[in-house]
């Protein structure tokens, strides 16, 4: 697993606040982690993971609310076509 150091600026290029970027090779996720209600646009966060690992298949966006972080938004790309997916249990909670 690689780890970047957190990070608490706003990219201009995923047009939100980033806290952690990592990524596994040996899994092809990428995990994404923005700071409490900023999501990134979905183009530049493929593209940044494409750019980091060219395999990766998956990624996790999460928010980092009050010192936990929450699952938000799945991208998968399936038969060569990015998708998204929203967990089912996103807050711990049934919806």
């Amino acid at each position: 697993m690689m780890a970047h150091p957190p990070i608490s600026s706003y990219d201009m290029k995923l047009q939100c606040y980033v806290r952690e970027i990592s990524y596994c090779s040996e899994t092809g996720t990428g995990m994404l982690v923005t700071y409490a209600d900023t999501c990134p646009d979905m183009s530049a966060c493929i593209q940044m993971f494409e750019e980091l690992m060219p395999t990766v298949a998956e990624i996790w966006v999460s928010h980092w609310i009050s010192g936990v972080t929450v699952m938000n938004t799945v991208y998968r790309r399936l038969d060569g076509k990015w998708r998204v997916f929203v967990p089912k249990f996103r807050s711990g909670k049934r919806r």
